[in-house]
């Protein structure tokens, strides 16, 4: 029988997706050899790999065979997306998934969407641990039992987050139900810097890039997520054309929402008046990262004339082994269910965290992008202003990241 600590009414009743360490037993023999029976218990030798550092796993791969598969394994995993998903299971039955390398010390950066209509970031979680069941609140919820240790994250209450991970829910009950919550987390990436900013309208953007030395000398910035509660549009140009040399190498993708915050080092909840911007910077000398957006601004089209566009785009970007995308698209819309099946019709293995928005900013910055225009209504775009046509309205943006 459960105990239960506190009586907070909780709006959230989950079970905890921590790993838990198993009670195991290893009987010594004759020739006892004590790496390889801790190959035997799972997941022994994974939780102790968990706390080393690059360097020792990369020796461990020459220890034995067993060893080097499990150190590979976790190498592998480290630079990997990770994710975690809330959702109404059935009217009465709340759920939590997330990604098998969720827990891995390696997350650089967080953003988490929730559905304001149903969640509220002040209210309880009710957590279940084996017998024991724990009210707390949404903070201390997150970080007992999601968040990987000391990440900086962002928490953005949106219309409605409908993300598709690989946790077995179809794309009917994806759309149908939606989520209560979605969190993606983007690994310590070599080569690659990510800075969350604050955006203020009420700073020349000019003054506060040459301040904080955002770009470095031999940075390029390769991808922008901005994510509003109004529009600002003005500044958001001046924005980028102090951390932008070339438009159409860098993905651009956001939106406006409702509320933003972030949250540092897992303790200090910072509220953000305006919006928020998460960039990614490279160094200009490896090719190790690189990042997409496509903008689809047709309301009109049918799911095989939307398929055709992701075609396009798919068959002039270049995914390297990881892969993030995300997608704002305009709250007015009622083809969700529709674009969610033709994106992982043409990027299967691809995790898709995707919001509703009130008005979506995003590019065409990807190879052969103009072609996909019909005339040259996309040239005269270009033509008139590198950024004047960044805001969008009854559109899908998607944005790419991608990584060896």
């Amino acid at each position: 029988m459960s105990r239960l600590r506190g009586s907070r009414n909780p709006s959230l009743f989950l079970e905890s997706v921590r790993r838990q360490i198993p009670k195991t037993h290893i009987s010594p023999t004759e020739n006892f050899d004590f790496g390889e029976a801790l190959t035997r218990v799972y997941p022994i030798l994974d939780l102790i790999f968990d706390y080393l550092p690059a360097d020792d796993l990369k020796s461990c791969l020459e220890v034995s065979q067993s060893w080097g598969a499990a150190a590979q394994y976790i190498l592998a995993k480290r630079r990997a997306p990770s994710w975690f998903t809330c959702y109404k299971k059935t009217k009465d039955l709340d759920e939590i998934s997330c990604s098998p390398n969720l827990h891995y010390d390696n997350a650089e950066i967080g953003i988490i969407f929730y559905n304001s209509c149903v969640f509220k970031v002040h209210g309880y979680v009710r957590l279940q641990k084996q017998l024991l069941a724990v009210d707390m609140t949404v903070s201390e919820y997150f970080k007992e039992d999601l968040l990987p240790k000391s990440v900086d994250y962002c928490l953005l209450a949106v219309h409605r987050t409908i993300s598709c991970f690989s946790n077995g829910r179809t794309r009917e009950e994806i759309e149908y139900r939606g989520s209560i919550f979605d969190g993606v987390f983007i690994p310590k990436i070599p080569s690659v810097r990510t800075l969350m900013f604050e955006c203020n309208p009420r700073i020349n953007p000019l003054v506060k890039t040459k301040n904080n030395s955002l770009l470095r000398p031999h940075e390029e910035t390769k991808c922008l997520l901005i994510f509003s509660r109004s529009k600002i549009t003005l500044y958001l140009t001046a924005l980028l054309d102090c951390l932008l040399q070339d438009s159409n190498s860098v993905a651009i993708g956001g939106g406006i929402i409702k509320t933003v915050k972030t949250v540092q080092h897992n303790t200090k909840v910072n509220p953000i008046h305006q919006a928020v911007c998460i960039a990614f910077l490279k160094d200009k000398s490896l090719e190790n990262f690189n990042a997409y957006s496509c903008c689809i601004e047709d309301p009109d089209l049918s799911k095989d004339e939307f398929t055709v566009k992701l075609v396009h785009f798919r068959r002039n970007i270049d995914l390297k082994y990881h892969s993030l995308a995300f997608r704002i698209a305009c709250v007015s819309k009622f083809d969700g269910l529709m674009e969610l099946e033709a994106f992982q019709k043409v990027f299967p293995d691809v995790p898709l965290a995707s919001i509703d928005a009130r008005g979506e900013f995003g590019l065409n910055s990807y190879p052969n992008a103009v072609a996909s225009e019909q005339g040259s209504k996309q040239e005269e775009k270009i033509q008139e202003s590198k950024f004047s046509h960044l805001t969008h309205e009854y559109s899908s943006v998607y944005v790419i990241i991608t990584w060896d």
